[in-house]
């Protein structure tokens, strides 16, 4: 008798954490449909191939729950291929010698259907391809592991940044890292809760986190520059002979090389978080 009570006890603990489960996954599909449409699809994937693109001035991609890959491809023409639900929204065109890549997902309440659809935009570029790149997305990642000669202006609501290397460009995360993995050659960085790292910064550059790390592996700057991290950390392992100034709130500053009579100067800013800037480069 007392085992089968005990049984019901933890019948009943069990459908309570299920109907609660059920009922929070409700909730959010009432209030924030991109969760649902993230998670929950309940149509298949397709793949769309648009392969007759001639390289034009200017690429740019909006779109909404899309992950943006990029790749270089032996062709001379562009090709892209769309991964997502079957209703979704995809508008590729040329106009004004610009490529527009507009794909956008369709409102809808997926429940109980875990298909979890990777939605992609891949891109394959001709070797030769240089020219601007500019994408919007809401939430998704934008990738691009290949060694590019494009200038860069990316905003992202919710998403991580990965490069191997951009120049001249604009990268704007509000909440996701940003990562490039060789070298970022003049321009700004900047994210709201997320980390920066960068293995190589050289030129001009102006980095900003409000929450978060930056992390640069080695400077070579050519004018004056800024580094902010409001509630986060600094650390610059290697560094060119320039002048460097330091301020942190309530942060220890350890500045290992500074020239205050260089032309160039780095001003690096933390209200919570600690400055760390190695050596000179040899």
């Amino acid at each position: 008798m007392k085992t089968t009570k005990i049984s019901i006890i933890l019948l009943l603990v069990l459908c309570f954490i299920l109907v609660i489960g059920l009922g929070g996954i409700l909730t959010v599909g009432i209030y924030n449909r991109d969760f649902l449409k993230k998670h929950f699809v309940i149509n298949p994937d397709k793949r769309v191939l648009y392969d007759d693109y001639q390289p034009s001035n200017k690429i740019v991609v909006d779109t909404d729950t899309y992950d943006v890959n990029f790749y270089y491809h032996d062709d001379d023409r562009i090709k892209i291929t769309v991964k997502g639900a079957e209703d979704d929204n995809a508008d590729i065109y040329t106009k004004d010698d610009t490529l527009n890549i507009n794909v956008k997902s369709k409102d809808r309440i997926g429940i109980f259907v875990f298909n979890f659809i990777n939605n992609k935009i891949d891109i394959y570029l001709p070797r030769n391809y240089d020219l601007p790149i500019n994408i919007v997305a809401r939430t998704g990642d934008v990738k691009f592991k290949e060694e590019s000669n494009s200038v860069f202006n990316i905003k992202l609501t919710t998403g991580d940044i990965y490069l191997r290397n951009a120049k001249d460009s604009d990268l704007k995360v509000t909440t996701g890292d940003i990562t490039i993995t060789e070298s970022f050659n003049t321009g700004s960085l900047k994210t709201t809760t997320g980390e920066i790292n960068v293995n190589k910064a050289t030129g001009r550059i102006d980095f900003k986190t409000t929450t978060g790390d930056i992390t640069v592996k080695k400077i070579d700057l050519t004018d004056n520059s800024n580094i902010k991290a409001t509630t986060g950390d600094v650390k610059i392992d290697k560094v060119n002979d320039i002048y460097i100034t330091a301020d942190s709130s309530t942060g220890d500053v350890k500045i290992k090389h500074t020239n205050r009579f260089s032309n160039v100067e780095l001003n690096i800013k933390t209200s919570t978080g600690d400055i760390t800037t190695g050596q000179l480069d040899a």
